[in-house]
């Protein structure tokens, strides 16, 4: 899943609840991008359950952007790194039990291409 999360703590949170109680074990990761997230709001506050990890990164400096990653449980990660360069928020991770990595990239539409 990678729908824009903006407003996130509200009715979208609750939609995902909705797709991974219906579809337990079959949703390994869930990725979000312009979460509007900032430090304010706790990893709790976005939770899906015990059944997923939250990983973020929120755009620091201004308004919208950020990106969120759930990783189900069973899908342990490591290696989590971020970026947060005011054009683009980035989150990578390795999940070397199904050899991926997954990452999550939001860039904001007004930034350069060359920024």
């Amino acid at each position: 899943a990678n729908p824009g999360a903006r407003s996130s703590c509200s009715w979208k949170i609750e939609a995902l609840r909705g797709i991974v109680e219906a579809n337990p074990m079959r949703v390994p990761f869930i990725a979000l991008t312009e979460t509007w997230l900032k430090d304010g709001i706790e990893d709790r506050q976005v939770s899906l359950g015990e059944d997923y990890v939250v990983h973020r990164r929120d755009r620091v400096r201004r308004n919208g952007g950020g990106v969120l990653l759930y990783t189900h449980h069973n899908l342990p990660v490591e290696n989590v790194v971020t970026l947060d360069n005011d054009y683009c928020q980035l989150l990578l991770c390795t999940a070397s039990s199904a050899k991926w990595v997954i990452g999550v990239l939001y860039r904001a539409p007004s930034a350069r291409l060359k920024s």
